[in-house]
């Protein structure tokens, strides 16, 4: 075993960082589950700070949020509402999607625990017109507060 471990050190020491990278993956889902899929969570009102393309893999939205007093930066896959819908060609157009997005306010769901735990709802932009105070969050989300348009401007 000695001599195995001898004669393939440098392969040995190859995989390390793939091992390492791994682990980390599988504890972050692990954690991510325990905390937002299986936690408790709140909504609140988030506003969009970039929309990125990241190449193959798709496109990547950033957005802010406040807790407490904290702004919390988080970024994320667009996903809702660009998947499963009939808006989904426009998610590969980065312009046409900045301009609808960057600066807009959505709501988000974070994590109570562990706020850095949090999507936002592409699908529900708020209403120009809702009055809520920065930081505010609902167990649910109050109908009132959800624009009856979308954000390509059609009606719901």
């Amino acid at each position: 075993m000695k001599d195995f471990l001898i004669k393939n050190k440098l392969n040995i020491i190859s995989i390390l960082p793939f091992i390492g990278v791994f682990i980390y993956i599988y504890f972050g889902m692990r954690d991510r589950e325990k905390y937002f899929e299986n936690g408790e969570t709140l909504y609140t009102i988030g506003e969009v700070v970039h929309y990125k393309d990241q190449g193959k893999i798709g496109s990547s939205i950033g957005y802010t949020f406040f807790l407490d007093g904290i702004m919390i930066q988080s970024e994320g896959d667009p996903g809702d509402p660009l998947k499963n819908s009939i808006y989904k060609e426009f998610g590969y157009n980065f312009e046409k999607m900045q301009k609808l997005v960057i600066g807009k306010k959505f709501f988000v769901k974070f994590s109570v625990e562990k706020p850095k735990y949090s999507r936002i709802y592409l699908s529900k932009p708020v209403a120009e017109d809702f009055q809520y105070y920065e930081g505010q969050t609902w167990e649910t989300i109050p109908k009132e507060a959800v624009e009856n348009k979308d954000i390509y401007g059609n009606l719901r």
